[in-house]
């Protein structure tokens, strides 16, 4: 009968032993899993990343370009209407300035 408690307790102890090795060993299983899951969303996350920002600057460079053109345009006719504003009045101004020149400091 002593023997029998006896070998009954040791058949638990290695059950028990035996059910603790394998809960540790799915444990380190899952924590692996785990950890080899988050190292591939990271660098998913990071791919993804740089795409949104490579695709956000090309976007904005493409608007500044834009802009850069259109500023460009409007300063360039800006300066063509003022040169047309000012093409028949050169010739005058000069004529002025040449007069007040000679009235102040004469023909010498």
């Amino acid at each position: 009968m002593i023997e029998e408690t006896i070998s009954s307790i040791i058949d638990a102890e290695k059950r028990a032993d035996r059910i603790a090795k394998d809960a540790f060993q799915k444990g380190k299983k899952i924590y692996m899993d785990a950890e080899t899951e988050s190292d591939r969303i990271r660098q998913e996350v990071i791919l993804e990343v740089r795409d949104t920002l490579r695709n956000e600057i090309s976007s904005a460079e493409a608007d500044a370009n834009e802009l850069y053109d259109k500023l460009l345009a409007d300063g360039k006719k800006a300066a063509d209407k003022l040169t047309a504003a000012s093409a028949g009045k050169i010739d005058s101004a000069a004529d002025y300035v040449v007069k007040a020149i000679k009235e102040r400091y004469g023909s010498r």
